[in-house]
């Protein structure tokens, strides 16, 4: 998942009238990077969908405005933002204290964290993810990800291999090509459902914290404040945990993606 924060200095030219903004020219521009599934991603007819959409149209509901997505690659989101072009990121940024430099964050909106997808042969060696941490052990991650940062950090003894995708990665493990294969949970969660295979298993338990949150401008003091208020309420009234059980915990959306 693209979760990490590249440390600019761009000015918020915009900062302190984003509500305003908003309301007078009736949209909420909710910067997104596609492709981090279940998250935002494309359906069969092309159309964005996902737990993050769902909330950014539930965010522009209720402020009575439209929802515009605007697709950027993920490194160019937050200069976007910083320049006065987004009004908003939602799109799996996690909350970090380097990022905290540049941007304001509310939330999390959802907790996520590292987990691993092992070859089904290592279920009685393989407890903790600390157990991989051995030259004998092949371990994959996604390219474009800060994923490969954190094996390298965390397991420096294993090998290390990047692949396109989650799928390439679970087809690895399952052909007997690769031992482990890092990612966020609920990615896992869904890859594991997707290839339907007893020769993979899933240690469920994240070992990294990734809090996701939506990022403003700094000094947004009024946008802020709404945001909290805004994340308060979807959580009191349940609708945060009806998106966990569509987008997480069920599998009824696959057949709509390619």
């Amino acid at each position: 998942m693209l979760t990490g924060c590249l440390l600019l200095t761009a000015v918020n030219v915009h900062a302190g009238n984003t509500l305003k903004q908003i309301t007078r020219n009736g949209k909420l521009r909710v910067g997104c990077h596609s492709g981090n599934i279940p998250f935002i991603m494309k359906d069969k007819n092309n159309q964005f969908t996902g737990f993050e959409i769902e909330l950014a149209k539930k965010m522009a509901d209720k402020m009575g405005v439209r929802f515009i997505f605007v697709h950027m690659p993920f490194n160019e989101l937050i200069p976007a933002l910083q320049a006065g072009k987004i009004d908003i990121i939602i799109s799996g940024l996690k909350i970090t204290p380097k990022c905290n430099l540049q941007i304001n964050f509310v939330g999390p909106y959802f907790r996520s964290g590292k987990a691993i997808l092992l070859a089904k042969k290592h279920k009685q060696q393989i407890k903790y993810y600390l157990d991989l941490n051995d030259p004998k052990y092949v371990i994959l991650s996604c390219y474009n990800t800060n994923d490969k940062t954190i094996i390298k950090e965390k397991l420096p003894k294993a090998r290390y291999k990047a692949v396109k995708n989650a799928l390439a990665a679970g087809i690895k493990i399952k052909n007997g090509e690769a031992d482990a294969f890092v990612a966020d949970l609920a990615t896992l969660i869904q890859l594991k459902r997707k290839l339907r295979s007893n020769k993979i298993f899933l240690l469920k338990k994240p070992f990294t914290y990734e809090p996701f949150g939506f990022a403003i401008r700094q000094g947004d003091t009024n946008f802020l404040n709404w945001l909290k208020n805004f994340l308060a309420q979807v959580r009191a009234e349940g609708y945060l945990h009806q998106l966990y059980n569509k987008w997480i915990k069920s599998e009824h959306w696959y057949e709509a993606i390619p």
